[in-house]
This record gives C-alpha cells, sequence and structure tokens, in this order.
C-alpha cells in the first residue's frame, strides 16, 4: 500500500472510533415536551418562487450591455503566467 493510502485508512479509522456528539442533550428539555412547530403549505411558497423568476429585474438594454462587456472580456487575451 503506498504510504498515501494507508495513512488516509488510518483517517478513516481513527474517525470512526470518535465519539458521537450529545446533539439531543442541547435541545432545551421545555422546547424537547413542546408543541410541534407550525408547518406552512408549500405550494404558496413555490408560487412565489415562479413569480419571482418570471418577474425579469434586469431590463433590455440593461441585459445587452452586460453580454457586450462579457463579450469583450472573451475577446480579450488571457494574460501570460509569471
Amino acid at each position: 500500500m503506498p504510504p498515501l493510502l494507508s495513512r488516509a485508512a488510518l483517517l478513516l479509522l481513527l474517525a470512526g472510533c470518535t465519539q458521537f456528539p450529545q446533539i439531543d442533550a442541547r435541545i432545551p428539555a421545555s422546547e424537547r415536551a413542546g408543541p410541534a412547530p407550525r408547518l406552512i403549505p408549500l405550494q404558496p411558497l413555490l408560487a412565489r418562487a415562479d413569480a419571482a423568476a418570471q418577474d425579469s429585474r434586469v431590463s433590455a438594454e440593461a441585459g445587452a450591455r452586460l453580454e457586450a462587456r462579457a463579450a469583450a472580456l472573451s475577446a480579450r487575451p488571457a494574460p501570460a503566467a509569471p
């Protein structure tokens, strides 16, 4: 086994031996015993996201300027590496 591969295997074995953190201990007892969170319907959120995607905030002329800048930047030669 190459040294790098054996070191990686050793690190994976050591990581598997770590103790799992007590996540439940971080939640206060009052919150664990409290009511479940209120769920909201997903459909209105999706509708708002679709409406926002369809409502373009970039005007046609601003989009044309951006495309022209991108084309000009693409046409420039790449700088030489030092």
